[in-house]
Protein backbone atom coordinates (compact mmCIF):
# COMPACT_ATOMS: atom_id res chain seq x y z
CA UNK A 1 0.00 0.00 0.00
CA UNK A 2 2.90 2.46 0.63
CA UNK A 3 4.27 2.35 -3.34
CA UNK A 4 0.09 3.20 -4.21
CA UNK A 5 0.28 6.23 -1.63
CA UNK A 6 3.70 7.72 -2.57
CA UNK A 7 2.04 7.09 -6.41
CA UNK A 8 -0.74 8.99 -5.18
CA UNK A 9 1.40 12.13 -3.65
CA UNK A 10 3.37 12.29 -6.82
CA UNK A 11 0.35 12.99 -8.86
CA UNK A 12 -1.27 15.93 -6.56
CA UNK A 13 -2.99 14.39 -4.47
CA UNK A 14 -3.72 15.80 -1.05
CA UNK A 15 -4.47 13.03 2.00
CA UNK A 16 -7.76 14.51 3.64
CA UNK A 17 -8.35 11.64 6.44
CA UNK A 18 -7.12 8.08 6.66
CA UNK A 19 -7.65 6.38 3.30
CA UNK A 20 -9.23 9.52 1.72
CA UNK A 21 -6.94 10.98 -1.11
CA UNK A 22 -8.17 14.13 -2.82
CA UNK A 23 -7.32 15.86 -5.98
CA UNK A 24 -8.42 18.77 -7.95
CA UNK A 25 -8.16 18.87 -11.64
CA UNK A 26 -9.54 21.51 -13.92
CA UNK A 27 -11.27 19.62 -16.76
CA UNK A 28 -12.59 16.76 -17.09
CA UNK A 29 -10.15 15.70 -19.66
CA UNK A 30 -7.09 15.93 -16.83
CA UNK A 31 -9.09 13.52 -14.50
CA UNK A 32 -9.83 11.14 -16.90
CA UNK A 33 -5.57 11.08 -17.03
CA UNK A 34 -5.52 11.08 -13.56
CA UNK A 35 -8.10 8.00 -13.07
CA UNK A 36 -5.94 6.19 -16.23
CA UNK A 37 -2.84 6.70 -14.15
CA UNK A 38 -3.93 5.76 -10.65
CA UNK A 39 -5.35 2.43 -12.45
CA UNK A 40 -1.99 1.04 -13.70
CA UNK A 41 -1.19 1.54 -10.28
CA UNK A 42 -3.48 -0.60 -8.38
CA UNK A 43 -1.92 -3.24 -6.10
CA UNK A 44 -3.71 -6.57 -6.14
CA UNK A 45 -6.51 -7.19 -4.01
CA UNK A 46 -6.82 -3.73 -3.44
CA UNK A 47 -9.96 -1.39 -3.92
CA UNK A 48 -10.03 1.95 -5.08
CA UNK A 49 -13.04 4.17 -5.58
CA UNK A 50 -12.88 7.70 -7.48
CA UNK A 51 -15.77 10.22 -7.18
CA UNK A 52 -15.71 13.16 -10.15
CA UNK A 53 -17.63 16.40 -9.04
CA UNK A 54 -18.27 19.43 -11.16
CA UNK A 55 -16.75 22.72 -10.02
CA UNK A 56 -20.33 23.62 -9.46
CA UNK A 57 -21.40 20.35 -6.85
CA UNK A 58 -17.54 21.11 -5.13
CA UNK A 59 -18.71 24.58 -4.15
CA UNK A 60 -22.02 22.78 -2.74
CA UNK A 61 -19.90 21.41 -0.02
CA UNK A 62 -20.39 21.93 3.36
CA UNK A 63 -17.66 21.34 5.71
CA UNK A 64 -17.85 21.30 9.92
CA UNK A 65 -15.18 20.52 11.80
CA UNK A 66 -16.57 20.20 15.06
CA UNK A 67 -14.39 21.41 18.14
CA UNK A 68 -11.06 21.85 15.92
CA UNK A 69 -9.31 25.33 17.03
CA UNK A 70 -8.87 25.97 12.87
CA UNK A 71 -10.51 24.79 9.76
CA UNK A 72 -8.08 22.03 7.54
CA UNK A 73 -6.95 23.43 4.90
CA UNK A 74 -7.74 22.27 0.99
CA UNK A 75 -5.13 21.28 -1.80
CA UNK A 76 -4.49 24.25 -3.93
CA UNK A 77 -5.46 24.39 -6.97
CA UNK A 78 -3.66 22.28 -9.71
CA UNK A 79 -3.54 25.40 -12.27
Amino acid sequence: MALFIKELEKEGFSKVQRGMYVRYCTTADNGRTHRRRIANVIEPRSTVCILSITDREFAEIYSHFGNTKAPKKWPKSQD
